[in-house]
């Protein structure tokens, strides 16, 4: 991902995901959420941090803060707070910015983080991203990126992206873009 670019989705944040913001750090809705989870949350630095040793006091605070806010504000009985660092190849991780996840689940099933994949899977974590990257430079080249994130894009797919394409429901809350 190329650093503060628009190919990273936390860099430029959809404003609708956004539950709290603060100096350095933004607690963001995860959608589409994990399977099994009755949240899912994202905690996300505001800069494109890719290591943790780029992070500053103020920031750890800040996330401290805004995880004990979240655990508050949801009434979370317990769940994970899971934390990839570094090259995706080596955590399994499809998004080159240094963030959390925090989930809850909802009792129904596994809930689990990977940490290292098969051969095969990295290849497919590769072209993941890959495709996720193209889908964003497109969406730029032709203008529609603003109109993208602020979901006022409309199309007859959702623009939730659940890392191997787009799901195939229609998204009830489609608004036509004036051209």
């Amino acid at each position: 991902m190329e650093a503060g670019g628009s190919a990273c989705p936390f860099c430029k944040v959809d404003p609708t995901k956004i539950i709290i913001e603060g100096n350095h750090v933004r607690l963001l809705w995860c959608n589409p959420p994990h399977k099994h989870t009755k949240k899912h949350l994202l905690i996300v630095p505001k800069n494109h941090i890719t290591t943790p040793n780029d992070f500053m006091n103020e920031e750890w605070l800040e996330f401290l803060h805004f995880f004990c806010w979240a655990l508050d504000e949801y009434d979370m009985k317990g769940g994970g707070l899971g934390l990839r660092f570094g090259d995706p190849m080596f955590n399994a991780g499809s998004i080159e910015h240094f963030h959390w996840n925090l989930w809850e689940p909802d009792g129904t099933g596994r809930v689990q983080m990977t940490l290292a994949k098969e051969p095969e899977e990295n290849a497919e974590s590769a072209a993941r991203a890959g495709r996720f990257a193209a889908i964003y430079e497109r969406l730029r080249d032709e203008g529609h990126l603003e109109a993208f994130l602020s979901d006022r894009f409309n199309t007859e797919m959702p623009r939730d992206w659940d890392g191997k394409g787009f799901s195939e429901k229609p998204r009830p809350n489609a608004v036509a873009t004036e051209g």
